[in-house]
């Protein structure tokens, strides 16, 4: 049940900033500013429409 709840939320909330949330590339959830861009993705963690691999994953991104 909450699997499907997390493929409708994400099916309803495919893109943010013109990029899409979930996918290869890294989501564009805010301009240049990288606190901004890991705090929009701790809200998509938070409410549940990224896992934290995915989340783990954008921070190398944003970070490395």
């Amino acid at each position: 049940m909450a699997r499907e709840l997390r493929l409708k939320q994400q099916q309803s909330v495919n893109y943010i900033g013109g990029a899409p949330v979930m996918g290869v590339s890294a989501p564009a959830v805010g301009g240049d500013d990288p606190i901004e861009k890991l705090t929009k993705l701790g809200a998509l963690l938070k409410n549940g429409l990224i896992t934290q691999e995915e989340f783990d994953a954008q921070k190398m991104k944003l970070l490395g």
